[in-house]
Order: C-alpha cells, then structure tokens, then sequence
C-alpha cells in the first residue's frame, strides 16, 4: 500500500526510450495504468554513490567528473535537488535561496542555503527554517561529503488549531 508494486510495469527491460548521456542512462518504465515513470543510473564514470545510511559517515560518493568549479557545482546542485526535491519525500519543502562555492588547492568546499517548512499537526505551528549545507569534494579522491547543516533562523508559521 502506498510503494509501487513491480508488477505493474511492462516494458522495463525495452531499450526504446533509452536516453544516455556522458553522465547516466535514463530509460521509461510504463505502468499496467498507462503512467511512464522514468528510472537514471548513473555511470560510474561519472559518479559512484557510497552512501551509506547504516553508518554516520557523511559520504555520499566518489566524483568522477571534470574537477572545475563549474562542474562541481552541478554535480552537488543536482544531487540536492534529487534528494529535496523528491515527491512525498521526508524534504519534499525544500527550495534553494542561494549558493555560494570556493576553491583551494586540494578541495572544492559548497554551501546551499534552503528554505524548508514543516507543516504543523493539530495544536501545532508549521515551522520554517532557513538552513545552510555545507559539501566538500577532495580534488585527489573526487569523495564528495557532507559535512555540516547549520540553522540560520527558525521561524513560526500558522497555528494550526485542533479539536471539532
């Protein structure tokens, strides 16, 4: 209930649609309903995901891209944006005030500032906070980590009253 169950989808294994790029292979899947739902695995060329969520290590993976500012940025923006942005998601709130990267000579160092609301329950306020999330990226060993999420203000939303 609630989870997609596998065997809705016909047409997973076809490669008609297959999108690949220098960074992933994307590829539609579509369900007995008619809906398309698009899966991406990235190359390991590009990126290695070794994050893992049993551990408190703040990998999230090994980079293998261009080492430049530019590149950087995408790369950590667009991991963001798949983690916060997800529908129903735990961060699904979540947007983007501002970014800010640095360079030095053996690491790439990124902050995102967000804005995230979190909806109050009965007899609650809904809460908003503007968070900065601070990435770093080893120039020898392409690992991107997070180090740190820092609250830079926390703001009281609508009261949500309860009872009938």
């Amino acid at each position: 209930m609630g989870g997609i169950d596998q065997s809705e989808f016909f047409g997973a294994d076809s490669s008609a649609g297959l999108i690949a790029t220098a960074k992933y292979f994307e590829y539609p899947a579509m369900m007995a309903s008619g809906h398309i739902i698009r899966f991406r695995a990235h190359k390991s060329s590009y990126f290695e995901p070794l994050l893992d969520k049993f551990n408190s290590d703040k990998t999230i993976g090994r980079y293998n891209g261009t080492m430049d500012m530019p590149s950087v940025a995408e790369f950590i923006q667009y991991l963001w944006v798949n983690y916060n942005m997800s529908l129903g998601g735990y961060h699904a709130g979540n947007r983007v005030l501002e970014t800010e990267g640095t360079a030095d000579d053996t690491a790439y160092t990124y902050r995102i500032r967000s804005l995230s609301i979190t909806y109050g329950d009965w007899g609650l306020y809904d809460a908003i906070y503007v968070n900065d999330h601070y990435f770093s990226l080893s120039k020898e060993t392409g690992i991107l980590r997070h180090e740190k999420t820092v609250t830079i203000a926390e703001i009281r939303g609508h009261y949500n009253g309860g009872g009938l």
